[in-house]
């Protein structure tokens, strides 16, 4: 296996991102978990040193990094493989993607991870893949701008699914096209590039599953000329990231701004905040107006928020 690492990374990959963590190493023994309190077929403790074997490879070349999907429901653990710095870069933790939308869940969440990282320990934050519902099916269409802003303002690396720049929801699928027997088919359907069906750009032949409703619409071909689509808002946090060092690596506090308004500051020059609540949510944020995922927002001052908006706010 380590050959196999050598052989893309020779060929210039910048890194790996490794499945299903927990299945890297099982009881040499064999035994069965029926009646015992562990399991025996995963999340054996030579998983350990196996990192570090993978880990060594990977660090043979310059610049180079390994994410894994840490699918277990416990901060400790997932803050484990990245404390010692020796075996993972980054973790995709399975606790925050979970969560439900709730301010105060999310906040709780983040300060968790922050009281038990060390300094070796960066973040990884997600809220869709492939095996999970995309963010826009899971809160609702009109949060996922916000659930957007959270990744690319938060202190750590975002890690953004296909489509969630565009605000795809899953994909509704009939029994008949049913590929995957978990039903995660929904979040893997095709991307549509352009709005012309049958196949939107994605292919000329018929993809494996059918397209998320309303795909022209919702195509990237489309939202490209819409300066007001998610796909505009997208590009215009990840240019702010780029431009700001702060958003890069810099420090991190949570504000107390209302029971359901999760509200940190980056730095000292940045402010974010987003109103989980279903209803407008007063707030105090003196400063220029960055960002909004209201497209008809106007500068000025920032004393309300939507339900579901989120701002950046320059102090």
């Amino acid at each position: 296996m380590h050959d196999v690492l050598r052989f893309w990374l020779d060929r210039g990959v910048d890194g790996f991102r490794i499945d299903a963590l927990q299945r890297l190493a099982h009881d040499p023994l064999l035994r069965s978990n029926a009646g015992r309190r562990r399991r025996h077929d995963q999340d054996w403790e030579t998983m350990h040193d196996r990192l570090r074997g993978i880990r060594r490879v990977v660090e043979e070349y310059e610049d180079r990094m390994i994410v894994r999907e840490v699918a277990l429901q416990d901060v400790h653990r997932v803050v484990s493989f990245l404390n010692s710095g020796d075996q993972l870069h980054l973790a995709h933790n399975f606790v925050f993607v979970e969560l439900p939308w709730d301010a105060d869940a999310f906040r709780t969440s983040i300060d968790d991870f922050e009281a038990l990282a060390d300094r070796a320990a960066w973040p990884a934050w997600f809220l869709s893949n492939h095996d999970k519902p995309r963010a826009a099916s899971r809160f609702g269409t009109e949060r996922a701008r916000a659930a957007l802003m959270l990744l690319y303002v938060l202190r750590g690396t975002p890690f953004v699914y296909q489509g969630e720049e565009l605000g795809l929801p899953d994909a509704e699928i009939p029994p008949e096209r049913v590929v995957d027997v978990d039903g995660r088919d929904g979040e893997r359907a095709p991307l549509p590039w352009t709005a012309t069906p049958p196949a939107y750009g994605f292919s000329t032949g018929e993809p494996w599953l059918p397209f998320v409703a309303d795909a022209a619409e919702l195509s990237a071909a489309a939202q490209a000329a819409d300066p007001r689509s998610t796909l505009a808002f997208a590009r215009r946090l990840a240019g702010l990231r780029r431009d700001e060092p702060v958003l890069q690596d810099g420090g991190q506090r949570f504000l107390d701004a209302g029971r359901d308004v999760l509200a940190w500051v980056r730095g000292d020059a940045l402010v974010a905040a987003i109103n989980f609540g279903v209803v407008p949510a007063p707030v105090d944020l003196d400063g220029l107006l960055v960002l909004s995922t209201d497209p008809d927002r106007q500068d000025g001052p920032v004393d309300v928020l939507a339900p579901g908006e989120g701002v950046i706010v320059r102090l």
